[in-house]
């Protein structure tokens, strides 16, 4: 669905504090509404992952912080700003979105006006499952690069509270998808300290590591590795044309 939105009012606010890359287990927060447009809310900072990097937004509710009846949170996304490009050495840096508003699509117009302070909450068991996905995704990701070199192009990625999942540029043989799995497995056995770092030019991006493993991203993981390595975890392929497929890692079965 898209968002209409006074794109001149929009940009006057200042940029979204994205509050949930410094702190992803914050599950409430306080926030100041700067705009509101029918259904559509853009606060000075949120808790609310903005769909971006193949990661799906979050859902939840606000409310009045002088009490009153929660409005579900149904859309999130980054509107405006510019993009950025980050050089570092060894590393496949992707533009950068940065100094975004955050475009909150409520269920219905709530009684509000801008200057009000308001609660947020978020649907945490979905964004729990969400940052488990997504720092599996990362070790899938590491394992098929491992297996194929530089021989596969990656097309896109999914990530959602049910799954992770690759499109590539190559059909998958069984024994590719065993390899991948037996990889991704070995990646997780070797129980390296999950760890974050900054990048000096936003904070809007930072890099996951894992041992040797460096990637760039904006989205949201889990601390410790035992919050993932300790579940069960399933692996999908599916061919989606002649020289493509998809590939998928779980915490459940996949049809």
């Amino acid at each position: 669905m898209e968002f209409h939105y006074d794109r001149d009012r929009v940009y006057a606010q200042p940029a979204t504090q994205r509050v949930y890359n410094q702190e992803p287990y914050l599950t409430r927060l306080e926030a100041t509404l700067l705009y509101l447009e029918n259904d559509l809310a853009v606060f000075d900072r949120t808790i609310f992952y903005a769909e971006s990097g193949g990661q799906v937004c979050d859902v939840g509710a606000i409310v009045s912080a002088a009490g009153g009846t929660p409005c579900p949170v149904v859309d999130v996304q980054h509107k405006l700003g510019h993009k950025l490009y980050i050089k570092r050495e060894g590393v496949n840096v992707p533009l950068v979105a940065v100094e975004t508003r955050i475009v909150h699509r409520l269920a219905y117009a709530p009684d509000l006006q801008p200057g009000d302070r308001v609660i947020m909450q978020i649907d945490w068991p979905r964004r729990y499952a969400i940052m488990r996905h997504h720092t599996l995704a990362h070790f899938l990701f590491s394992a098929v690069n491992r297996y194929f070199s530089a021989g596969i192009g990656i097309k896109g990625c999914t990530i959602d509270a049910q799954k992770a999942v690759f499109s590539l540029d190559k059909k998958l043989s069984e024994d590719d998808f065993c390899a991948i799995q037996a990889h991704t497995r070995d990646l997780l056995a070797q129980a390296h300290p999950l760890a974050v770092e900054s990048a000096p030019e936003t904070d809007s991006l930072f890099y996951w590591r894992y041992g040797e493993t460096l990637i760039p991203c904006g989205g949201t993981h889990v601390q410790a590795l035992s919050e993932v390595s300790d579940a069960a975890i399933f692996f999908h392929k599916k061919s989606t044309g002649r020289e493509r497929s998809r590939i998928a890692i779980a915490l459940q079965p996949l049809v």
